[in-house]
């Protein structure tokens, strides 16, 4: 007696959407993580900021992100050493020159 193939459960519409919003997450996160001396703890701050990809960071004032990072950083502590404006100012010059893949 042969059986038919067992099929693979689908998951279901609100673990695929999570789970949608999670990869979308994860490919803004690569993107960030291409822009030079931005590294994993920056991208967390700057995630907290508001900042989420490559797109919003290259819309951002320089000074007012940079400020809100400082107000964020010492309230829960995300990094050790605060990027200095300059460094923001730059992300935010290398971003306009990635290509960006990755939409909603």
């Amino acid at each position: 007696i042969r059986r038919p193939p067992r099929s693979t459960p689908k998951p279901s519409s609100a673990a695929s959407d999570v789970y949608k919003r999670q990869l979308l997450h994860w490919a803004r996160r690569a993107e960030l993580m291409k822009i030079k001396n931005l590294g994993r703890d920056y991208a967390d701050l700057l995630e907290a900021a508001g900042v989420e990809s490559v797109s919003e960071l290259k819309r951002r004032n320089p000074e007012s992100l940079h400020e809100v990072m400082e107000k964020i950083n010492s309230k829960k502590y995300i990094v050790d050493r605060m990027p200095s404006l300059k460094r923001v100012t730059n992300w935010i010059e290398d971003s306009k020159d990635i290509e960006i893949k990755v939409s909603s």
